[in-house]
C-alpha cells in the first residue's frame, strides 16, 4: 500500500534559564536558552510546575525564548517555592530546564527602630520584618538621607547606619531590596526638637514657688511627650529641683519647701522623640505670707473725738515683723487718701491717734519687702455723730 513521507522534528533542550530567583508577587522576563525551539506563531510555550504562574509577550528564536512571567504572591506567601520550568513544542516536544526557578516570598517591614528621628543625627536603625535576603540592600529615594554600613541580622531585621546631616523634617521612604525583585518600604519620620514652653510664669509663695508654662508654638514635626522643669539658686547656679512631668498635658508644678527670700531660677524644656527644645525661663523668690490687722479704740465718736487705730503685722512663722513700713489709708466720700506711714515696732505692733471730723472708713497696706509678702488689713469704719 503507498505511504506518505512524514517529519520527525528534533526535540527541545535547554542549556540556561534567567533568572533562576525571583520573588513571588512579581512579573519578570524569564530568559531560556536552547536548541531546537518551534518559531512562532503558534511556537514553543513555557510550562510552570504551579499553573498559577503564567508566561505573555513571547519573543522566540530557535536558540532562545523570552516572555514575561507573572507570579501570585500566594505561590510563595510564606515560605520559598520551587517551581519546575519546561518548554513545549507545539508538537509536544518537551525539555526540562536544568534548574527549577525559585521563587521566595517578598520582604515586608513591620516597623523601624527608631520609629522617628531628629535631625543632624547619626544612629543605627534597626528595620524589623520578615523573609529579608542577607544580600538585601537599604536605601532611601531622598539624596539628603544617607544610608550605609548595611548590616543582615536575620530574615527578620536588617540594620543599617543613617545619617540626617541636611535632612528636612518630614515623611522619608526607608527601602530594603532582596535583590530578587522583592522589595518593601517604610517611612521614617524625620523631627526636630519642639521650641520652647511659652508663656513661663514663676508664682512665689510661702517656702515654695510654682511654675507654670504653656505648648511650645512648634512641635518640630512630633508630639510633645513631657516637660523638664529645673530649679536652681540664683545666686550660684546650684541645682535644688527638677521634674519631668508624665504626659505632655501637665503645665504647672509647685517646688516646696524652699527657702523664703532666696531667688529662684525657672527653666522649663519640651521633649518629643527628637530629644529637649531650648529652655524658656523665669525666675521668683518666696517670701513669708503676712497677716496685718487693724483695730479701732472707738467704733463710734463725736466730732473731734480721739480714736486710736492699731494692729499688728505677722509672719506666716507667727513672728511678728518689726521695722516694716506699713501705710495707713482713708476712705471718704469715695475717695482714698494715705493719711501716714508707720514702722512696726517690736513683735510687728503698729498705732496711731486722731481725731476724724467725718465718717471714715480705714485701712493698712504692707508692700512687702525681699523676704515677706505684701499683705492689706481688714477695713475698719469710724463713725463721727454730728
Amino acid at each position: 500500500s503507498p505511504t506518505s513521507p512524514f517529519t520527525v522534528d528534533p526535540a527541545p533542550t535547554i542549556s540556561s534559564m534567567s533568572p533562576t530567583q525571583k520573588a513571588a508577587g512579581e512579573t519578570f522576563t524569564l530568559t531560556v536558552n536552547g536548541t531546537n525551539f518551534a518559531l512562532d506563531p503558534n511556537g514553543a510555550r513555557l510550562h510552570f510546575s504551579d499553573s498559577s504562574i503564567t508566561a505573555a509577550n513571547y519573543v522566540i528564536t530557535a536558540t532562545q525564548i523570552k516572555a514575561d512571567v507573572t507570579v501570585p504572591a500566594a505561590v510563595a506567601a510564606s515560605n520559598p517555592a520551587t517551581v519546575q520550568v519546561d518548554v513545549v513544542n507545539p508538537d509536544h516536544g518537551q525539555a526540562t530546564a536544568p534548574t527549577p526557578l525559585t521563587l521566595n516570598p517578598p520582604p515586608t517591614i513591620s516597623s523601624l527602630d527608631p520609629a522617628v528621628a531628629g535631625t543632624n543625627k547619626t544612629f543605627t536603625l534597626h528595620i524589623l520584618g520578615n523573609h529579608f535576603n542577607s544580600n538585601a540592600t537599604v536605601s532611601s529615594a531622598d539624596s539628603s538621607f544617607a544610608v550605609s554600613g548595611v548590616k543582615y541580622i536575620s530574615a527578620n531585621e536588617i540594620d543599617a547606619t543613617v545619617d540626617t546631616n541636611g535632612t528636612s523634617v518630614g515623611a522619608h521612604p526607608v527601602k530594603v531590596d532582596n535583590g530578587d525583585g522583592g522589595t518593601a518600604q517604610h517611612v521614617l519620620n524625620v523631627i526636630n526638637p519642639p521650641s520652647a514652653p511659652q508663656g513661663v510664669t514663676v508664682d512665689s509663695g510661702d517656702h515654695g514657688i510654682r511654675v507654670r508654662w504653656s505648648a511650645p508654638a512648634s512641635n518640630g514635626g512630633d508630639p510633645v511627650t513631657s516637660y523638664t522643669v529645673t530649679v536652681t539658686k540664683h545666686s550660684d547656679g546650684s541645682a535644688v529641683a527638677s521634674y519631668t512631668t508624665p504626659n505632655a498635658t501637665t503645665f504647672q508644678r509647685v517646688f516646696f519647701p524652699l527657702t523664703n527670700g532666696v531667688r529662684y531660677d525657672a527653666s522649663v524644656v519640651a521633649t518629643n522623640h527628637a530629644g529637649n527644645g531650648p529652655a524658656a525661663t523665669g525666675n521668683g523668690t518666696p517670701k513669708f505670707a503676712t497677716n496685718l490687722s487693724l483695730h479701732r479704740s472707738k467704733h463710734t465718736v463725736s466730732k473731734g473725738q480721739a480714736v486710736t487705730l492699731s494692729g499688728q503685722l505677722l509672719r506666716s512663722d507667727k513672728h511678728g515683723l518689726s521695722g516694716a513700713k506699713v501705710k495707713i489709708y482713708r476712705t471718704l466720700g469715695g475717695h482714698t487718701k494715705r493719711l501716714r506711714t508707720l514702722t512696726t515696732s517690736a513683735g510687728g505692733k503698729w498705732h496711731m491717734t486722731l481725731k476724724p471730723t467725718k465718717t471714715a472708713t480705714y485701712h493698712a497696706v504692707f508692700a512687702g519687702d525681699g523676704a515677706d509678702a505684701g499683705s492689706v488689713s481688714t477695713s475698719g469704719k469710724v463713725k463721727v455723730r454730728p
